[in-house]
């Protein structure tokens, strides 16, 4: 298994149960979540409830992040996090959610999880992707959250 990691910030929006991030794995394998962190950056007006999901559908992406190899001779890494859509993807808003918490409305606040059993299946099942949503909107003013990954595939 070769390690990869992210980083990657994006504004927050204005409308109830958005998904912020979806990991994907078109690959043949899955992969295993090690760490997700979430921090705010830029204070938005209402403060985040952020919840971790299996997708009900998968959306079609427009925008990706690319992980990280940790080792710069491991191949490029197969999952995708993906951090815009032209159609979103969708969620079950009363759950069953894996973990989530109400974020304190600060510049540096933030939470980090960490995993030994939580995979992200192979395939595109609309049920394969994992998902980091926003239950509350942020109102006039978005903010700036940033994400933290670590995954094993």
């Amino acid at each position: 298994m070769a390690t990869y990691r992210t980083y990657v910030t994006k504004a927050g929006v204005n409308t109830a149960n958005t998904v912020m991030w979806q990991l994907r794995n078109p690959a043949s394998r899955r992969a295993l979540i090690n760490q997700i962190g979430i921090f705010i950056e830029t204070v938005p007006t209402t403060a985040p409830q952020f919840r971790i999901t299996r997708s009900l559908t998968l959306g079609t992406s427009n925008a990706t992040s690319v992980l990280q190899p940790g080792d710069p001779e491991s191949p490029p890494a197969n999952l995708v996090l993906d951090t815009g859509w032209s159609a979103a993807p969708t969620f079950t808003t009363a759950g069953p959610f894996y973990d989530g918490w109400p974020q304190m409305n600060a510049i540096g606040q933030g939470v980090v999880y960490t995993y030994s059993d939580l995979w992200v299946p192979a395939g595109t099942a609309a049920t394969s992707g994992l998902q980091i949503v926003n239950l509350a909107a942020t109102g006039a003013t978005f903010g700036l959250f940033g994400l933290q990954l670590r995954i094993d595939e």
